[in-house]
């Protein structure tokens, strides 16, 4: 019991205090895929792509140095791989949630940062081409429509103004989901995001600890 209670007096401080902000962002995805044959082997011939995504997020700092963070987003994904002399595709097109937080280190005016995040996407569209053949691979029900991973990222926040900021991120995604629908081979999603945006101040919030 003594325990319990510590904890939550713990929790209850660290949340006396929160900063919230919205942001948008541009970034560009440097994706591709982990694959696996139905012999075992990984397929080294694929290649990354790069794509343009966007996203909206709302992020509360608390304290000061740490914070949590919720963002919903438009994702592109892909790869390609060339097969004797006809060029193979992958162009996939995610609705993306994020959910997570880190820790932030104040550098002079600086705000560097670092957290994690859990992410869970949901398949808009996704074709593949081989040469100058078209398939729909969302409607052939080929892909799974939904993935879910995780997310490490690494970032700087710059002031621009009393109420907003530019920043940049860099985050690195590891697909959990087996995309191959009804295969002995494995197919994962992986990537690169290259983050920039813009962070505008909302509020700043007083919460009662119950303690007082």
């Amino acid at each position: 019991m003594k325990k319990i209670f510590v904890l939550s007096t713990l929790l209850l401080a660290l949340n006396s205090f929160a900063q919230d902000y919205l942001s948008v962002s541009l970034y560009k995805s440097y994706s591709n895929f982990n694959f696996t044959n139905s012999q075992g082997e990984k397929d080294k011939s694929i290649n990354a792509v790069w794509n343009n995504s966007c996203a909206i997020n709302y992020q509360q700092i608390i304290n000061t140095h740490f914070f949590v963070r919720g963002e919903l987003g438009i994702k592109a994904m892909g790869a390609y791989s060339v097969l004797n002399t006809s060029k193979i595709t992958w162009n996939l097109n995610y609705m993306d949630i994020n959910w997570g937080g880190g820790y932030i280190l104040l550098i002079k005016k600086i705000q560097a940062y670092a957290g994690a995040s859990f992410y869970g996407s949901y398949l808009l569209s996704a074709n593949q081409t081989i040469g100058a053949n078209y398939y729909d691979i969302k409607k052939d029900n080929s892909i799974k429509k939904n993935d879910y991973g995780i997310n490490a990222f690494i970032g700087a926040i710059y002031p621009i103004s009393n109420t907003s900021s530019f920043f940049i991120e860099c985050a690195k995604s590891i697909g959990l989901t087996q995309l191959d629908e009804g295969s002995n081979q494995k197919l994962y999603n992986k990537a690169m995001f290259f983050k920039l945006g813009l962070m505008f101040k909302l509020n700043t919030r007083k919460k009662k600890t119950g303690l007082e």
